[in-house]
């Protein structure tokens, strides 16, 4: 199995946006619909036409001018003998749902009628479509029969080939690097700047939909007790903006964040941990990403601590996988990725 490389492709704002690029596997499209269609355009009224002058005794006056659209209508002749002229045909009502304006009535000849108004405008034009939706979640990718390991690494060789260093905002400075931990074990750590920002090490291949990631969590220090500051993992990992992890959240508890098109939040109401999530004790947590739904596991229970059903509304096809800290400092080990 070969697996990704991060490259940057195009900048937003004052960062880079890092992209995964596989070699092997197809690169899916995760950008949604298209914007919404133009609305359509005003439909052009017709203005109405002048009535007749009726017969008056003397010579009639000419008949008004129509008024109403961007023409006026020509005048009516005046009658020769006493019969005024017709009233003018009313102009092109006007664009964009303004109607015409009446013609004016001709003077009535000891008391003749006034012309009949114009008609108004045509109707304005329909409003704007309504904008594409995120792509809905496909069939797993076929990574092999279930259970398979596509990727493992527990950083006793002394590096992290393969992961890549990324960032959701130029905020803070993220320093990943393998080190010796206190048992004595190599581990990976985040030890960078405390930030609100989410530091990620990402690995694997931009094609798996379905996969299970599992890795020991140790948080090392935190920047503040939130329910947006966490340590975990993360599945579908299209690119930096957008993404799902099971996180180790510095409130005590345990559920998924992710970052949708460029926006982080929470999914589901996250489950409480007794005792609840603290510093400097290892975790063992879990991710399975199927279809449209998240489980995520603590500790090796075989139920899910949390659930969230509803991918679908708001659903990221495919993506690799990392490892992932906000606020806080972390060691992460025994990293294993399979099919599920």
């Amino acid at each position: 199995m070969e697996f990704c490389s991060l490259r940057s492709t195009a900048s937003i704002g004052a960062f880079a946006l890092l992209m995964l690029a596989c070699a092997e596997g197809a690169v899916l499209d995760q950008s949604g619909g298209s914007i919404g269609s133009t609305g359509g355009s005003s439909a052009t009224g017709s203005g109405g036409t002048g009535g007749s002058n009726a017969t008056g005794g003397a010579a009639g006056s000419s008949g008004g001018a129509g008024q109403g659209g961007s023409t006026g209508g020509n005048r009516g002749g005046g009658g020769s003998s006493g019969t005024s002229g017709a009233g003018g045909n009313g102009g092109s009502g006007g664009t964009s749902g303004s109607g015409g304006s009446s013609n004016s009535g001709g003077s009535s000849n000891s008391g003749g009628n006034s012309n009949s108004g114009g008609s108004g405008g045509g109707t304005g034009g329909s409003s704007t479509g309504t904008g594409g939706s995120v792509a809905a979640c496909p069939v797993a990718f076929d990574a092999g029969a279930s259970g398979t390991v596509l990727l493992s690494d527990d950083f006793e060789d002394g590096n992290a080939n393969g992961w890549l260093p990324g960032q959701t905002s130029n905020t803070g400075t993220p320093v990943w690097a393998v080190t010796l931990s206190d048992a004595g074990n190599r581990t990976y750590a985040e030890t960078g700047t405390l930030a609100s920002t989410i530091y990620l090490a990402v690995n694997g291949n931009r094609a798996w939909s379905d996969v299970t990631i599992e890795a020991k969590v140790r948080i090392l220090n935190i920047g503040g007790s939130s329910s947006s500051n966490f340590a975990g993992v993360c599945a579908r990992v299209f690119d930096l903006n957008n993404f799902y992890c099971a996180a180790l959240r510095t409130d005590g508890r345990f559920g998924f964040r992710s970052r949708i098109n460029g926006s982080s939040t929470t999914l589901g109401s996250a489950a409480p941990v007794t005792p609840p999530v603290t510093a400097n004790v290892w975790y063992t947590v879990r991710l399975d990403v199927r279809g449209t739904t998240l489980n995520g596991y603590l500790n090796g229970s075989t139920t899910p601590i949390d659930t969230y059903p509803t991918l679908s509304s708001e659903c990221i096809a495919s993506g690799g996988i990392a490892l992932a800290v906000s606020n806080v400092t972390a060691e992460f080990d025994d990293v294993k990725i399979t099919a599920p």
